[in-house]
């Protein structure tokens, strides 16, 4: 696991099976965006996956 993958994981509490897949830095919008991965099954899920009703 790459270290900044390390840093927002451990910055957002995730935990075994989550990890980061992708971290995206805009410095002029000031923001960190990142997404989650999670295998279920032998199919990956995402955090947005989950987050749709």
């Amino acid at each position: 696991m790459a270290t900044e993958h390390a840093l927002i994981t451990a910055a957002v509490v995730l935990s075994a099976p989550w990890e980061v897949s992708d971290i995206r830095f805009d410095a002029e919008a000031k923001r960190i965006d990142f997404d989650g991965v999670v295998s279920e099954n032998g199919k990956n899920r995402t955090l947005r996956q989950l987050q749709r009703p």
